[in-house]
């Protein structure tokens, strides 16, 4: 079972504005930006990021 657990992030303005220029490129101002922690065995943590609808 996996438990949504809300952390604040902190973005810097130059982030913040090109999260918003990659939602524009999609035409889509609905998507949010998903972060995500995958675990990667011997080299630690892999980070990521994604746009989704919900």
């Amino acid at each position: 079972m996996t438990d949504n657990i809300a952390v604040p992030l902190t973005f810097t303005d130059a982030a913040a504005n090109k999260v918003k220029s990659l939602i524009s490129e999609e035409e889509n101002n609905n998507l949010k930006l998903r972060v995500y922690i995958t675990g990667g065995g011997c080299s630690g943590f892999q980070y990521g990021f994604t746009l989704m609808k919900k």
